[in-house]
């Protein structure tokens, strides 16, 4: 034995969220009918499509410079206030919708290019980085390996108890997205397109976690956090992680301005940890609040300073079944040079051509980004430094880690 306990084998799930209180009013911001109208506008306008690799980018910087256009100052700087100094959540009502919504699809992830007539819901998502001065991306594993930046999340009757996209009939833990990986995401948008008024959206801030004697009684150093399961199995099938398999992090921030929390990732190290783990994923509880992801409703969640999650509930399957898009946002998304390797391993790589001469990826390490199942087919060695090269992705260009 190491140790360590698993903290959800240990403290089985326990929740009653019959009775959520509202998201506060003052992290709420309604976009001006001309915000509104001039985003909408840029979004049916713009020719490409975000569903075909070769559009994609051209996609992305007409929305980015779309949003740095449209959105006034005054959205500006209450977004920053809210996200950044605030409760960390900032729900956005009345941001533009497709006018023709074809049933929702049933499966998420990536689209058919050809689903949908417009894009707009896709369109607005990325101009919500402009907010938070992020790029989108996404992690190979996502989408069991589609790793699709615009993921479209629906109900799955087969993934009904599945705690992330696509399950539905579990209250599943509060989580930061991603904690534990090395390129976890700053930002978060849900951008709602058909609601489920029975789904609600759930986070905890900082702000009222501070607010408890919860840091002053934390066992430090005693709490590791660990990927998902869908990233170990792929793990096992010859996708290498992109990251260590655990990072030893405490769950709150020692000055009271983030949280690092996945309950049900999350090893504890002894029993005064588990107990404290306990107490705090109660408080969590207890002080959460909920919104429903309205169709013309974005929420814009920051990814240290609140936890999240959704009730569990019974969705109606079909053309009507609940649907939103989910990005993830990162801040200097390319600032990752391969500077932590051995001078051995940086040799063998530029030698390759997967490193260039200021140590990071090139073009041609790309092709094993986008398709990791090629690894399989390299001799050892090879394969074992491209396990080493994916831990500094992404790509110059590319936007998948």
């Amino acid at each position: 034995m190491d140790g360590w306990t698993d903290y959800r084998t240990a403290r089985p799930a326990k929740f009653d969220r019959t009775a959520v209180p509202p998201l506060p009013s003052s992290s709420t911001v309604r976009l001006t009918p001309d915000e509104s109208g001039a985003l909408l506008e840029a979004a049916l306008v713009c020719t490409e499509n975000p569903y075909l690799s070769e559009q994609r980018e051209d996609f992305i910087r007409t929305a980015r410079v779309a949003g740095k256009i449209c959105f006034s100052t005054a959205t500006r700087q209450a977004a920053q206030e809210i996200l950044d100094r605030g409760f960390g959540a900032l729900l956005l009502e009345d941001l533009p919708v497709d006018p023709v919504l074809p049933p929702t699809p049933s499966a998420g992830g990536a689209l058919d290019p050809h689903y949908k007539s417009t894009f707009v819901s896709e369109f607005v998502s990325v101009a919500l980085g402009v907010l938070v001065d992020a790029e989108i991306f996404n992690f190979r594993q996502e989408g069991r390996g589609s790793a699709p930046l615009f993921d479209n999340v629906v109900p799955i009757n087969s993934l009904r108890l599945q705690r992330g996209a696509g399950g539905y009939a579990n209250n599943f833990p509060f989580h930061c997205d991603s904690t534990w990986h090395r390129m976890r995401s700053d930002y978060l948008a849900l951008v709602g397109i058909r609601p489920d008024p029975n789904a609600l959206t759930m986070a905890c801030s900082v702000v009222d976690i501070a607010d408890t004697d919860l840091i002053d009684g934390m066992p430090l150093e005693s709490f590791r956090l660990k990927p998902p399961d869908l990233y170990t199995q792929m793990e096992a099938q010859g996708i290498p992680l992109g990251a260590p398999h655990y990072r030893l992090m405490n769950p709150i921030e020692i000055d009271a301005t983030a949280m690092n929390v996945n309950f049900n990732g999350t090893d504890c190290r002894g029993p005064v940890a588990t107990e404290w783990l306990s107490h705090f994923e109660d408080v969590v509880e207890e002080k959460a609040v909920g919104c429903i992801l309205s169709r013309g409703n974005g929420l814009l969640l920051n990814n240290r300073r609140v936890c999240h999650t959704r009730t569990g509930y019974a969705p109606n399957f079909g053309a009507e079944a609940r649907w939103f898009v989910r990005s993830n946002f990162k801040r200097g998304l390319w600032d990752q040079p391969f500077n932590d390797g051995s001078a051995a391993d940086l040799q063998n790589l530029k030698e390759l051509g997967w490193v260039d001469a200021t140590g990071r990826l090139t073009d041609q390490f790309l092709p094993f980004v986008e398709d990791p199942m090629r690894l399989v087919g390299l001799p050892q060695k090879s394969r074992e430094l491209a396990a080493k090269a994916l831990c500094y992705t992404p790509v110059l260009g590319s936007r998948i880690v």
